[in-house]
């Protein structure tokens, strides 16, 4: 921008140049500085975590070369495609938590609260899958990408058969339903 003044700041991509230039003029100052003043040792100046972390923004020139390529114009149509569709999928990730939420805490009271199936010799499936919200969820979403489902579900249905109302209205819903959404 030197060359063509200020108002070629306006450009996102000269931005980026920008920012690149600067990231990476300080960083180089910084360690610079550090190993003069012997802060940090020669050797141990590339384990810097938060200045190496600056070298990321390098990646992202080559993303503008790949912009610009011919060939990889393909590639280009899916990341403005994905770009574009970022807000629908964003949208659609919420409603699949709200929904695997709700389940959890309909699977507090349909699984774990129910005395056929919370019984002492099952007391391992339980912690295992259904101990906390948290790990109702993580089995939620076992369960969602079809995940070894059936050692999961199995156990309970054998012994409270109504548990099935509980799988299939999930599955209908949510591995269904709310999957078909996302492709």
């Amino acid at each position: 921008f030197a060359a063509l003044g200020v108002r070629e700041l306006r450009n996102p991509w000269i931005r980026l140049d920008f920012a690149i230039v600067v990231s990476g003029w300080m960083e180089l100052s910084a360690l610079a500085s550090m190993s003069q003043n012997g802060m940090v040792p020669e050797e141990d100046v590339s384990q810097l975590g938060l200045l190496t972390a600056v070298r990321i923004l390098r990646f992202f020139r080559l993303v503008r070369a790949v912009r610009l390529l011919v060939q990889f114009r393909t590639l280009w149509l899916l990341v403005r495609g994905l770009k574009a569709a970022m807000a629908t999928i964003l949208w659609t990730f919420l409603l699949m938590s709200v929904f695997i939420f709700m389940f959890a805490i309909f699977a507090v009271e349909v699984i774990v609260k129910n005395e056929k199936v919370n019984t002492p010799e099952h007391a391992e499936y339980i912690a295992k899958y259904w101990g906390g919200l948290a790990r109702i969820l993580l089995t939620l979403v076992q369960v969602m990408t079809l995940d070894s489902a059936y050692g999961i579900y199995r156990p309970a249905l054998l012994q409270d058969p109504s548990v099935a109302f509980f799988f299939v209205a999930y599955y209908l819903i949510v591995v269904v339903a709310l999957m078909n959404l996302v492709t």
